[in-house]
């Protein structure tokens, strides 16, 4: 997708899940796995573990 901004801001979240959610949406895709930022205060990882929890799918923290 396009650039989403700085994930520090709710407007940038938004975007962010919704332009998600379109993709998955559009492609029909259904992931397998996901692979989450190692910082566990980031809006994405925190919107990455509800992601995999809600749809019972594998999560891994990205170690670099």
């Amino acid at each position: 997708s396009q650039f989403l901004g700085d994930q520090g801001g709710l407007e940038s979240q938004s975007a962010y899940s919704f332009t998600l959610e379109h993709i998955l949406k559009l492609l029909q895709i259904v992931p397998e796995t996901i692979l989450i930022d190692k910082h566990p205060a980031y809006f994405v990882s925190k919107h990455g573990i509800e992601i995999a929890e809600k749809l019972e799918i594998k999560k891994l923290i990205n170690e670099l």
